[in-house]
């Protein structure tokens, strides 16, 4: 329940603050760079607390966690701007009306290479975590970071037009 509470939370959250490009947003990712960052930054430490208050981890085991956590998050915030990208490029043709086929394709190739690389990352990341927690607690901190990921997902779902 306090999982569910938090993650709640952070839909708020997101939903309150995440520019998500839209038909009538002016989408282009260098422009709005600086507020995509500011608010990335914010889920960041947000998504942290939900983390650490689900975890219940030991003293011993805080003090490893944490620093291949922000080791993790850096590298999956890496993948997560080419995902900004790709959604402010695709919100930038929805609203100058020229989706061409070639510019779909290219949009759905990005997408299949950017889910690939969130998977590649996250199977890099098990065998280190396994190393800093019991495998109860890698599988709960990846339970966690997926039901996490589907509340963002969700969010942009909302938000993002279909291809016309």
């Amino acid at each position: 329940m306090k999982l569910f509470l938090n993650i709640l939370m952070v839909a708020t959250l997101i939903a309150g603050i995440t520019p998500i490009p839209t038909a009538s947003a002016q989408g282009s990712y260098e422009k709005h760079k600086e507020e995509i960052e500011l608010t990335a930054s914010i889920i960041n430490l947000e998504r942290k607390e939900i983390i650490d208050h689900n975890m219940g981890l030991s003293n011993d085991e805080e003090r490893r966690f944490w620093s291949l956590y922000n080791d993790y998050r850096l590298t999956m915030n890496e993948v997560g701007k080419r995902r900004i990208k790709l959604i402010t490029d695709y919100a930038d043709s929805i609203k100058k009306e020229n989706l061409s086929d070639a510019e779909a394709l290219r949009i759905l190739k990005e997408f299949l290479s950017i889910e690939r690389a969130k998977l590649t990352r996250r199977e890099e990341y098990i065998p280190k975590f396994k190393k800093v927690l019991p495998p109860k607690k890698v599988v709960l901190f990846f339970q966690i970071e997926n039901k996490l990921d589907a509340v963002l997902n969700f969010d942009l779902a909302k938000a993002i037009p279909l291809v016309k």
